[in-house]
C-alpha cells in the first residue's frame, strides 16, 4: 500500500498536470512522452512547489524527471518591437500573462526614477541588479498583496541567448531556482529547499528577457516547522490504523503583516533548448504504456546519467548565480476580499473559502479527516459556464485567472479525479456554453456527477 506521502503527491502531480491520456493513469507514460519528445502536451506542465520538488527525489528519479521536466508546445518566438522603458515593465507585460491586470497603477518602481531610461550602457547596480556569469538579472517594480509578490524581472546576456522552446502560451520556456526568506516567518535552515519558478514574459531581442514573476505570499506564509511536526505525528499515527491523512489539514499559516522584508536569492536561470534532444529508450509509445510499473522503471534505469539530470546540456541551457536581492515591501490588504464558505458536505468534500483579488480567484477547497482528498478534482465555471482558467505561473489548480471572464456568478464543482480525466474534461466542453442548449451544457454534465457544488455571487475586486 503506497504512503499517505506518496498519495499526496500523486495527487498534487494530477492537479498540476491536466493533460491527456497520457497521464490519466499512470505516470510512467507521461515520463515517456516528456523524454522522448514524442507528442505534444495539450497543456503546460505546471511548475510543482519546493516540498513536491524535495518529495519527488525521495520517491525516486522517475517521479523527479517527471515534475522537473516540462512538455511544452512548439509555436515560433514573438519579439517585442519597442524595448520597455526601465521601472514601467509591467505596462508592458501585464496583458501578456496568465493573470492579466493592471499592475502599473500599484507598483512600486524599485530602479531610481533618474535611472528609468533603457539603455544598454546603463549601469543599474546596487540593491536591485546583480551580475553573475555573465547574466544581469535587474529587479524593476514590485506590487504584493495577501496572496502573492508579483515582481518584474529584466535580464540582460552578454551573449545571445540560444534558440528558446516557445510554449502554446507564446511564453519562451524559462525557469528559475530560487529561495525566499521573509522576516514574518523565517524559514529554518532544514526546511529552506530551492524551489522552481514560472516567469512569464518574453524576449525583447537576442540578448534580453522580461518577465514578470510570482511569489506566492500565501505558500510563504505556512508555519513550515509546525505543520512538519504534525505531518511526522499524523504519519506515525496512521501506520497503526492505516488512515488517510489530510495533510490539508495540518497547516497552519502565520499572519502577514502590512510591512515585510523579503531575501530572495536566484541560484539559476535555466532554458529549454528549441531543438532539444531527448532520450531514445529504444520502445514505441505503446510498448512503454504496455509495460507494468516495475518494467517501466527498469528501462528508466537504462537512462544515462546526463540525461537523467536537470538542467542538462541535451535539453537546457542555463546560467549559474547566486543573484542576491534584498527586499523591503508594502503588502495591500485594500484589494483582496475573502468569502467564507466552511462547508463540507456528506460525502466529506466541500470548501473552506474562497479569496478574490483583481487578478485572481483563490478556491481552498476543504475534507474531511479520513477522505482519500487525493482522488478529487476541483473546477470553477464563470457566469457563462465556461471553464475559469488556471494561473500558468503556480502549479496549484486552485488558482483561477478571471480578468476576461464574467465572475459575477461563479460554480464550484469537486469531481472524481479518475471520471474528470477520462469522461469529463476536453475542450469541446470547456468553451462556448452560453450558446448551448441546456441539456448539452458542460454545467449539466458536472451536476450530474460532482460531489460537491455551490454557486458564488462575486463583485470583482477593483
Amino acid at each position: 500500500m503506497k504512503s499517505n506521502l506518496e498519495q499526496e503527491l500523486q495527487r498534487q502531480l494530477r492537479q498540476e498536470i491536466e493533460i491527456p491520456e497520457c497521464i490519466q493513469k499512470k505516470s510512467k507514460q507521461a515520463y515517456l512522452k516528456i523524454k522522448s519528445g514524442q507528442i505534444r502536451q495539450e497543456e503546460v506542465l505546471k511548475t510543482p512547489l519546493g516540498w513536491m520538488k524535495k518529495t519527488a527525489i525521495a520517491l525516486g528519479s522517475v517521479a523527479a524527471a517527471l515534475l522537473l521536466c516540462m512538455v511544452l508546445f512548439l509555436t515560433n518566438p514573438v519579439m517585442a518591437q519597442d524595448f520597455p522603458v526601465i521601472g514601467n515593465l509591467f505596462s508592458l507585460l501585464q496583458d501578456k500573462i496568465s493573470f492579466f491586470g493592471n499592475f502599473e497603477d500599484y507598483a512600486t518602481p524599485l530602479v531610481p526614477e533618474e535611472d528609468t531610461s533603457f539603455s544598454k550602457d546603463t549601469d543599474y547596480s546596487g540593491l536591485f541588479s546583480k551580475t553573475e556569469d555573465g547574466l544581469t538579472i535587474t529587479l524593476s517594480e514590485v506590487y504584493a498583496n495577501t496572496q502573492a509578490i508579483y515582481l518584474t524581472v529584466l535580464m540582460e546576456s552578454e551573449e545571445a541567448f540560444p534558440s528558446t522552446l516557445i510554449d502554446q502560451q507564446d511564453q519562451p520556456v524559462l525557469s528559475l531556482i530560487a529561495s525566499e526568506n521573509y522576516d514574518f516567518n523565517p524559514t529554518p535552515e532544514e526546511y529552506n529547499t530551492p524551489i522552481y519558478f514560472n516567469p512569464e514574459g518574453q524576449f525583447l531581442d537576442d540578448y534580453t528577457y522580461s518577465c514578470i514573476l510570482r511569489l506566492d505570499l500565501r505558500e510563504a506564509s505556512l508555519d513550515r516547522q509546525a505543520y512538519n511536526e504534525a505531518m511526522i505525528q499524523a504519519e506515525a499515527a496512521a501506520q497503526e490504523t492505516d488512515a488517510v491523512i489530510n495533510y490539508q489539514n495540518l497547516q497552519s499559516f502565520v499572519e502577514i503583516p502590512e510591512q515585510i522584508h523579503l531575501d530572495f536569492q536566484i541560484q539559476q536561470v535555466i532554458g529549454t533548448l528549441e531543438d532539444a534532444q531527448y532520450w531514445d529508450s529504444g520502445y514505441t509509445e505503446e510498448e512503454l504504456t504496455a509495460m507494468t510499473d516495475e518494467e517501466f522503471q527498469e528501462v528508466m534505469k537504462q537512462m544515462p546519467e546526463e540525461y537523467n539530470q536537470h538542467p542538462n546540456q541535451y535539453e537546457n541551457y542555463w546560467f549559474d548565480g547566486p543573484w542576491d536581492f534584498s527586499l523591503d515591501l508594502t503588502v495591500d490588504s485594500s484589494r483582496v476580499q475573502t468569502i467564507e464558505i466552511n462547508e463540507i458536505n456528506e460525502n466529506g468534500v466541500g470548501i473552506s473559502n474562497v479569496i478574490l483579488t483583481p487578478y485572481e480567484l483563490t478556491v481552498n477547497d476543504a475534507y474531511a479527516d479520513g477522505v482519500p482528498f487525493y482522488d478529487y478534482f476541483l473546477v470553477a465555471l464563470d457566469a457563462n459556464g465556461n471553464k475559469l482558467p488556471y494561473n500558468d505561473s503556480n502549479g496549484n489548480c486552485n488558482y483561477f485567472t478571471i480578468q476576461d471572464r464574467d465572475i459575477s456568478t461563479v460554480d464550484l464543482y469537486i469531481l472524481d479525479y479518475t471520471e474528470y480525466m477520462d469522461e469529463l474534461k476536453g475542450e469541446e466542453n470547456y468553451n462556448n456554453n452560453e450558446n448551448k442548449p441546456e441539456e448539452e451544457k458542460w454545467s449539466t454534465l458536472l451536476d450530474d456527477r460532482c460531489f460537491y457544488h455551490t454557486t458564488l455571487n462575486l463583485t470583482p475586486v477593483e
